[in-house]
């Protein structure tokens, strides 16, 4: 089970590579045909990727720069006054929203595997050091760290269908909201 996307297709794009593609009968040229759309999809998906949340967080900059300027240029008018007010009821959120999306999601995901790497390395070192009951809290942590990310991890999964009855991802993500 591989929840990074980045990696989820990079083995798509080598499955369909070395494996679907070869097996396609040469003469299904509508199977070759879509077989390589699949592949150019999935290369294109792979490049926009990493970069979607800032592609998303400058449309968001742009739309609400050109609220602003509309707003202002029909303030005058009295029929549109509802509408402007309904225009900045969408705009209050979503300036805060903005305001409040400065990390990168790369930043975010290195912060999170400097914290793996770190913590790894204080449960190795504390192994040769600590005491026995100083390594029996810490592993109580690690392992509450470890069910609650798993299932975390299994309900990313979940639509797969290979496990079902999980809860949803989104309730249990609610609560760093």
């Amino acid at each position: 089970m591989q929840m990074r996307s980045d990696i989820q297709l990079t083995a798509l794009i080598r499955a369909m590579k070395d494996v679907v593609i070869p097996a396609i009968d040469p003469a299904n040229r509508l199977a070759i045909e879509q077989s390589q759309l699949v592949l150019g999809m999935l290369a294109l998906m792979q490049k926009q990727l990493p970069m979607q949340f800032r592609f998303d967080r400058d449309e968001l900059s742009r739309l609400l720069r050109t609220a602003d300027r509309l707003a202002e240029a029909c303030a005058a008018e009295p029929g549109l006054s509802e509408t402007i007010r309904a225009l900045a009821d969408v705009q209050q959120p979503a300036r805060q929203r903005f305001a409040a999306a400065t990390v990168d999601p790369s930043e975010l995901y290195g912060d999170v595997v400097g914290l793996r790497e770190a913590i790894g390395a204080l449960v190795t070192r504390a192994g040769d050091a600590a005491s026995p009951a100083l390594m029996s809290q810490i592993e109580r942590h690690v392992l509450d760290l470890s069910r609650e990310q798993l299932l975390r991890d299994r309900a990313l999964m979940a639509p797969q269908g290979w496990e079902p009855g999980l809860p949803a991802v989104e309730t249990l993500l609610e609560a760093v909201r």
